[in-house]
């Protein structure tokens, strides 16, 4: 899950300086990066889950 300030961010109502720019943007990518190669793999292999996101 995203903090508020990277939401903050991605929706542009903040601009921080290139230093935390930087910290905030590794931040994102190393959570999606997470989410994408251990999270989404278990929703997709859980038939439960799988179901109840289609519905």
């Amino acid at each position: 899950m995203l903090s508020k300030t990277e939401r903050n961010y991605l929706s542009r109502k903040i601009n921080p300086n290139k230093n935390y720019e930087y910290k905030i943007l590794y931040s994102i990518r190393k959570k999606l990066k997470e989410f994408y190669h251990l999270e989404l793999p278990l929703i997709n292999s859980s038939p439960k889950v799988h179901c109840a996101v289609g519905a």
